[in-house]
């Protein structure tokens, strides 16, 4: 059974004639050092280094496998979860070769290189002798082929979840001041082997300016896209937060819009319309346990906040139900992502979003794109003239689902279009912002009614007493949903676009 540990680092940089400076000047803490440690890693990768190229390390020491995948994008503070895998062996996991195999894309693995370390820990203690961070001195050696390649030295700072924040900003400044430099944190494999952390891993995009091609902001869009679906897998896979489900769901919605919206200038439509239908199978799948996270977030929200303690232990029964729920979609989605059809999926998409075949993709992409936002625009705008004075929730969905449409492709033009798709891509945010509050309301307060009626006595009362609170927040979304809807139109007119048919 493999570990987790959420990892923040924050990496420095320092020459060889680095010298420490006293830690101790640090208000409120005392330091102590270690003897010199030893440490030898092996790294794995493919021949093109695709884990490198997406952040990820896969390493092998003594103590055994260790996996690190980024979460965000810290700068200064590299944010890693840390995945340990029992054993030994001279082969990686499987279980860790599984976890990134849409990164993979089929390429083997094998060593890359060997880093060797020299590392001096220095430990910062708070006035009580509880242990608040520790900072490594690190010279580090980088060997492939039984040669040495690089070498550097670098400064990594860890904070313990006790620490404060203001910690790491007066290390960091006490650090500086002694001559180290703040860059880019990378992990170390990436900073030995040279990887260009900008460039990214593929697909890659084009820049994009007012000046820019169709062909260049159709791939652009499309690439973003696939990197956002392919980066995340890993956290999926893993299960390693709900935001990784979150973030894969988002991007199969948004490459789904996106190659509907391109749809009219693409060369291979059946293609376009094959991957549309396939990302809408993964989505389905990605959007069973995303739904069941926002269902139990409001649940915890809602028995910390809206419940007497006497009613918690009924609360937690109704977690538990939800609980299994999850992990019955969450089965159903690893069955799917280890389908040779989602393989097939994602090269199908890293190939389409690498290379698009654009129709007349040579044009200005300012002459093409404002007719192909006015056609999503006009899409809402339609359906919203349509609504009755008091539309039910059937059709205020469609209204959230068709906002998305066309802020994704505002979004996707704003590079080339400039401000004023900027401006309307953040009101259609805020618009899908509003109606997604009343819709998870919708779906929390169903939810619990079908609970509710298999349920008695307190866990009942429970249940109604959460039900009648989304139904509430499900009505505070609905009464702002046309101030927000009028701000967008707004957008849209400044923009050019016309509102009616």
């Amino acid at each position: 059974m493999a570990t987790v540990v959420l990892e923040r680092e924050l990496k420095l940089q320092a020459d060889a004639a680095f010298a420490m400076p006293d830690l101790s000047a640090v208000p409120g803490v005392t330091a102590s050092v270690g003897p010199a440690q030893q440490l030898v890693a092996v790294y794995y990768d493919t021949p093109s280094l695709a884990l490198a190229q997406w952040g990820v390390t896969l390493r092998r020491r003594d103590d055994g496998w260790t996996l690190k995948v980024p979460v965000g994008d810290g700068h200064h503070v590299l944010s890693r979860h840390e995945v340990t895998f029992p054993g030994a062996g001279a082969s990686p996991p499987p279980a860790a070769l599984d976890a990134v195999a849409a990164l993979l894309m089929g390429e083997p693995v094998a060593a890359v290189a060997a880093i060797n370390t020299t590392r001096r820990l220095h430990h910062l203690a708070g006035e009580g002798g509880q242990t608040l961070a520790a900072l490594a001195d690190d010279v580090v050696e980088v060997r492939r082929d039984d040669e040495a390649v690089a070498s550097f030295r670098e400064l990594e700072l860890e904070l313990r979840p006790e620490a404060k924040p203001r910690l790491r900003k007066a290390v960091s400044r006490l650090l500086r001041e002694a001559g180290a430099r703040r860059e880019a944190a990378l992990p170390k494999l990436v900073q030995a082997l040279g990887v260009d952390a900008e460039a990214g891993p593929e697909p890659r995009s084009p820049a994009v300016d007012a000046g820019a091609s169709l062909s260049a902001v159709v791939q652009a869009a499309l690439a973003a896209g696939a990197r956002r679906l392919l980066g995340h897998e890993p956290g999926v896979r893993l299960d390693l937060d709900t935001e990784a489900v979150h973030q894969a769901r988002a991007a199969t919605r948004q490459l789904r819009a996106l190659l509907g919206a391109f749809l009219p200038v693409l060369a291979e439509g059946d293609r376009v319309e094959g991957l549309r239908d396939e990302l809408g199978w993964l989505g389905r799948h990605l959007g069973t346990v995303r739904d069941a996270d926002v269902l139990a977030e409001r649940l915890h929200r809602g028995a910390a906040v809206d419940l007497a303690p006497g009613d918690r232990p009924a609360a937690d029964a109704l977690l538990a139900a939800l609980a299994q729920e999850r992990a019955a979609a969450r089965g159903a989605l690893l069955e799917a992502l280890h389908e040779e059809r989602c393989a097939v999926l994602l090269r199908e998409l890293v190939a389409l979003a690498g290379a698009p075949d654009v129709v007349n993709g040579a044009a200005h992409a300012r002459d093409v794109l404002p007719g192909l936002v006015h056609r999503r625009w006009r899409r809402l705008a339609r359906i919203i003239a349509g609504l009755p004075p008091d539309p039910g929730d059937p059709d205020l969905h469609r209204v959230r689902i068709r906002a998305k449409d066309c802020r994704y492709l505002a979004e996707a033009a704003a590079p080339a279009l400039g401000r004023p798709a900027e401006r309307l891509a953040a009101a259609l945010a805020d618009l899908q912002d509003v109606l997604g509050q009343m819709q998870d309301g919708v779906m929390a307060e169903a939810w619990l009614r079908r609970r509710g009626r298999r349920m008695s006595g307190g866990r009942a009362l429970v249940a109604g007493q959460l039900l009648a609170v989304a139904r509430d927040d499900a009505e505070s979304a609905r009464h702002l949903w046309r101030d927000v809807w009028s701000e967008a139109a707004a957008r849209a007119r400044a923009m050019g676009l016309r509102t009616g048919s």
